[in-house]
């Protein structure tokens, strides 16, 4: 048997252009009803297949009005996105101008349920789908489809006969964070749970999360939750929690030599009374992993047959040879068919899928007759916003003059202290370049470690290439450089983004200061000639992340003034290798602990003191209010701390582990507005370099 990319591969092997599809764009009612989709209304409403098989869904609805319940003839928007993961960051990437397919789907399941794994992994088999509708993703690999509620009504019905056993959907980061709902061991079992906003993330939660998703998701995050926590906006935690946790990638844990012996006698009862092709299954071609029940006992193989869906099916054309190529067809179980709001779906593309750097609103610019770099992200490089002279951005993340958590500012801006902010991240550089008779642009720039340096020899940005979302029908458009760094100028008319200059991913760079120019060709012969160029602009480059570290942690009774007990007999903290910090408390008694520690930026943001354990917050701050437990740069040289702090565990606070950590963050940010600082004109506050640093302390009552 091949695996599914291959099979969807040969499947598509001829996939007409999207302007081509028949079902494309249609009208949600416009769309003519299955043969499949005509035998389950026609089951309902008793009558005959033929007297609604290839009729529209208008047209159904009218002659079965009453006959069926008129809620079913309703519709449900299933909206979600395709994305490719960056291989190199493990961020999630927009996959643009990519048709998706809609398939109306049964297939007969063979489910592998190992112990004690809180996984399990499906082999689809005896599938069949039929088409019932396609739409475009967007610029942002956005789409929405609309869908009859009797097709969501006959998923749900189905589900409800069954226990939670088969109530499957594709776990996200948010699963692993967020205790799950219990499940009922008999009768009709709800759909999964609505999606929910964490009100508070402890560090062992992180910890769990690092072990299931690793360290790279679990940076992300915790960027992320740096905005929630502080009570600024919530979207970008929102959308990491609700990623994929898996890319279908993660293998089952089957045994050496496949499978033991009591497992192939499973399968083959599995098989019993089923038309179950075992010997044509490739175990290699799995779908999983999904979260399992523990509520009912399962056997390692199970079988179900004829499990309805509707799935989805991505084609794009990725090689831009005219034909769209499969890059998504796993399908199965995407969509989380709660009663209630229909959650987004991710669509996590292959490897092979065209994804674009950039996506948001068009960002109108007004140019003259000269070449000009206007934007960087959606931040005007202005004087209000960007400084020209030291390269840093002048509002997010502004110093305060007491070192507490600034406030989201609301006063007049001259009486706010100015940021210097430097930028980090890939940075999409927008500006004009359609100026007279030029045909072609590149960037140049010169780099300096520190403002005190001579500047560096002009260089040019050489072998940058990406992919534009295309406006209208047709591939994505490469932007290719020639050896020179030369880019041809596009027509506007076909890009999402007409002013996009270059993606300038920062982090493959030095830190320091760049100063750039655009210069502006035009092509004679097969030469290209320099015709003009524009204004320097300079930028602060930062992409270090802070460092933190535990300097000292001590103890004594709260009863007693006196020296500091030593925690296994070091003072200097963290404890050696694979050792664990240890208090020996007298049982009923009270303690105080002492902590010193530091954090370290090139441009320090802020760093805060944080704590936890056993069932909650098992500490009680001695210093005052929170402000005394963390610290907020005063100004561009306020980029290292120490402190000293203090903390009450109180006797009726059980033995167990209590967790130190610290958060610090670096200053720099990226005004590509995935927290929508341009909405607030600038005026935020962004955590996008994040260091945590935890140190677990064992309390044991003696």
């Amino acid at each position: 048997m091949k695996k599914d990319s291959e099979q969807s591969s040969e499947r598509t092997k001829g996939q007409p252009a999207p302007e081509t599809n028949k079902l494309l764009d249609l009208e949600p009612d416009r769309l003519p009803v299955t043969e499949r989709r005509a035998k389950y209304l026609a089951e309902m409403a008793g009558v005959e297949v033929r007297a609604i098989a290839g009729k529209t869904i208008a047209e159904v609805h009218e002659a079965l009005r009453w006959r069926l319940d008129p809620r079913l003839f309703l519709f449900r928007r299933v909206c979600g996105q395709v994305v490719k993961r960056d291989p190199v960051t493990g961020s999630l990437l927009p996959v643009p101008n990519a048709t998706v397919h809609v398939e109306d789907t049964d297939c007969s399941i063979l489910g592998y349920f190992p112990k004690p794994n809180p996984y399990v992994w499906l082999y689809p088999f005896h599938c069949r789908r039929e088409e019932i509708a396609t739409v475009r993703t967007d610029a942002c690999g956005r789409f929405c489809v609309y869908l009859p509620f009797w097709d969501i009504d006959r998923i749900l019905s189905w589900r409800r006969l069954r226990v939670c056993l088969w109530n499957f959907y594709r776990p996200r980061i948010r699963d692993i964070l967020e205790p799950r709902i219990p499940e009922p061991r008999l009768g009709p079992v709800p759909g999964p749970p609505d999606p929910r906003r964490l009100r508070r993330i402890a560090p062992e939660d992180v910890q769990r999360l690092r072990g299931v998703a690793g360290d790279a998701v679990v940076t992300r995050f915790e960027a992320a939750s740096a905005l929630g926590l502080q009570g600024e906006r919530l979207a970008a935690l929102d959308d990491v929690l609700d990623e994929p946790l898996f890319a279908g990638t993660t293998p089952p844990p089957l045994p050496k030599g496949f499978v033991t012996d009591k497992e192939v006698s499973e399968l083959k009862a599995a098989a019993l009374s089923v038309d179950l092709p075992i010997e044509r299954i490739d175990f290699r071609a799995f779908i999983g992993p999904f979260l399992r029940c523990w509520d009912i006992y399962v056997p390692v193989w199970q079988t179900v047959l004829d499990v309805p869906d509707i799935t989805f099916r991505v084609t794009q054309d990725y090689d831009f040879d005219g034909v769209e190529e499969v890059i998504y067809s796993e399908g199965l179980f995407d969509v989380r068919w709660d009663s209630g709001s229909i959650p987004n779906v991710t669509l996590e593309a292959s490897a092979l899928a065209v994804a674009t750097q950039h996506c948001g609103p068009v960002i109108d610019i007004p140019c003259g007759n000269v070449a000009s770099i206007e934007t960087a992200g959606y931040l005007d490089l202005e004087p209000a916003y960007h400084d020209d002279t030291d390269g840093y951005g002048l509002r997010v993340n502004r110093p305060t003059t007491t070192g507490d958590y600034p406030p989201p500012p609301a006063t007049g801006v001259a009486s706010v202290v100015p940021a210097n902010a430097p930028y980090a991240g890939n940075l999409n550089l927008h500006g004009c370049v359609r100026i007279g008779d030029a045909t072609h642009y590149r960037l140049k720039y010169e780099y300096r470690a520190k403002a005190a340096d001579a500047w560096g020899s002009v260089t040019t940005f050489l072998g940058i290439t990406w992919t534009a979302p295309r406006q209208g029908p047709g591939a994505p458009i490469p932007f290719v450089p020639d050896a020179d760094g030369w880019y041809a100028i596009v027509n506007p008319a076909i890009l999402a983004h007409p002013y996009w200059l270059l993606p300038w991913d920062t982090q493959f760079d030095a830190n320091g200061i760049y100063r750039l120019e655009l210069e502006l060709g035009r092509l004679t012969g097969s030469t290209i000639n320099a015709v003009g160029t524009s204004a320097k602009r300079v930028f602060r480059v930062d992409n270090q992340d802070p460092v933190g570290s535990f300097v000292e942690v001590r103890w004594r009774l709260a009863s007693v003034v006196g020296p500091w007990n030593d925690m296994n007999s070091t003072t200097v903290l963290p404890a050696p290798a694979n050792t664990c910090p240890v208090i020996h408390r007298p049982a009923g008694q009270d303690i105080h602990l002492l902590v010193v520690w530091t954090a370290s930026a090139g441009h320090l943001r802020d760093a805060t003191l944080v704590q936890s354990g056993c069932g909650g917050d098992g500490l009680v701050e001695l210093d005052g209010g929170v402000e005394a437990y963390r610290h907020w740069h005063t100004g561009p040289l306020d980029n290292n701390i120490s402190q000293t702090n203090h903390y009450l565990l109180m006797a009726t606070r059980p033995p167990g582990c209590y967790t130190l950590g610290i958060q610090a963050y670096s200053r720099a940010f990226n005004p590509q507005d995935f927290d929508a600082a341009s909405t607030h004109d600038w005026w935020v506050n962004q955590g996008l370099l994040p260091a945590s640093l935890s140190l677990p302390i064992s309390v044991v009552d003696i």
